[in-house]
């Protein structure tokens, strides 16, 4: 399936690690801008004394609450930025993206399909109930429930031996997954898989608290999370006004660096325009996800900073339908894409074109592959080799899933398409069945 787009221009360090960081260590992230507290005055010149509070307020840009935080069924980022704030896990990932240990060391067997986890003492839920590697077991076996509904789970468990069971309902005990003792566990993989505990990373082998899911229940726990032993990460919830806020603190029991911040207060804003005209009154202390056009102005203030999202936005073909089911078609509409003149006249350099779906910073990118490059001429010619009168070419609709995308991205796909391949694009918020479709 060809595909083409554009990738956030930001530094390579992933949203989630930048979170952490910043609200850990009070440091700035992400494309945002933010404003230094300002110190009291310390008789130790070298040691500025902080204020006794240490609030930090925050927008949570691009969505207007945040999803049921059960780690087995999120999948959007904003949502998966409070679960990384409230959980943790076996393994976390470095700066750099490499895998380091969080809540316990490892062993890999000589074939590369047993590892064996020890866990570090005293790990509690922020309620103080105490995390063993049958917590773990538990959790794995869980997601991969029928009734729990993950969809996430098969593709990061399947490789467990006895995962496919579960998942088809012929058992609910998962074979690959053992407590050898309080503090190790064993997982048994089907075949090597070097990329495990890289996978290890996503919040669905976070443990969960089993008291609380059995006092509540399988699908109704999420709606208990405040003030509960939900996770062992370096906050708690306190406070969760639906499509307003949510208030956290530090979790006492956490077995990491101590964040200096008392609370922390995330305003829901699904408007990335109105989070920064909101921090601009002086309504935040950071905001972040700051749309194109607002960074142009954005980028001139003090505190402002750019760095990488692992992201890459991409259009992408329906290969069942004509004209693109022929990949000779979907090769000229991406030779007929030019993706440099969007990236500089639509989204204002804020983002740089992309050669390859997977993101420079991320493991498994290949430097120096050129892709398809804008060529108008090679597009026509593609074209009609299969449709030599192009007036033939079925309808076409672009289909977009929210109401964010740039209103003048469309005309604009439209023109530098057309400067190859004359053919009328149309556009749709709601996928057309009829109709080819670029999602």
């Amino acid at each position: 399936m060809s595909n083409f787009g554009v990738k956030r221009s930001r530094k390579s360090i992933s949203l989630v690690f930048l979170f952490l960081c910043m609200l850990l260590f009070l440091s700035a992230c992400g494309n945002s801008i933010s404003n230094p507290p300002t110190p009291t005055v310390s008789n130790k010149k070298s040691e500025p004394k902080l204020a006794a509070k240490q609030v930090l307020t925050f927008p949570n840009v691009g969505i207007a609450d945040s999803a049921p935080l059960d780690p087995a069924l999120v999948s959007d980022a904003n949502t998966s930025v409070i679960l990384n704030m409230v959980y943790s896990g076996l393994v976390k990932d470095d700066i750099n993206l490499n895998v380091v240990p969080d809540q316990a060391t490892w062993d890999i067997s000589p074939d590369n399909t047993i590892y064996t986890f020890h866990l570090k003492p005293n790990i509690f839920f922020s309620d103080g109930t105490p995390v063993t590697a049958q917590t773990y077991v538990y959790t794995l076996t869980r997601s991969l429930l029928p009734e729990v509904q993950s969809s996430a789970a098969s593709f990061f468990e399947g490789i467990i031996i006895g995962a496919n069971n579960i998942i088809r309902g012929k058992t609910k005990t998962l074979s690959g997954v053992k407590a050898i003792d309080a503090l190790t566990l064993q997982i048994t993989l089907q075949h090597s898989a070097p990329y495990f505990l890289q996978m290890l990373t996503n919040p669905l082998f976070f443990p969960l608290n089993q008291q609380l899911i059995a006092q509540y229940g399988q699908s109704d726990w999420p709606n208990h999370v405040v003030g509960n032993g939900v996770g062992t990460g370096p906050f708690m919830i306190t406070e969760w006004d639906h499509s307003v806020k949510m208030v956290l603190a530090p979790n006492p029991y956490y077995y990491g660096a101590k964040t200096k911040l008392t609370s922390v207060n995330m305003v829901f804003e699904y408007d990335p325009s109105i989070a920064f005209k909101s921090y601009s009154a002086g309504q935040y202390d950071f905001t972040w996800n700051i749309t194109p056009t607002d960074q142009l102005s954005a980028k001139g203030l003090p505190g402002f900073t750019r760095s990488t999202q692992l992201q890459t936005d991409a259009l992408f073909f329906n290969p069942k339908m004509p004209p693109f089911d022929n990949a000779v078609v979907r090769q000229a509409f991406a030779y007929a894409t030019d993706k440099a003149t969007l990236a500089h006249t639509i989204f204002n350099d804020a983002v740089v074109p992309a050669d390859t779906i997977i993101p420079s910073a991320m493991p498994g990118y290949v430097q120096k592959y050129s892709g398809l490059p804008y060529d108008k001429n090679q597009a026509k010619t593609l074209l009609q080799s299969v449709y030599p009168d192009v007036t033939a070419v079925p309808p076409i609709t672009f289909s977009y899933a929210n109401s964010q995308e740039r209103p003048n991205l469309f005309p604009s796909l439209n023109k530098c398409g057309n400067a190859a391949i004359p053919r009328t694009i149309n556009f749709s918020n709601a996928p057309k069945r009829s109709a080819p479709t670029i999602l």
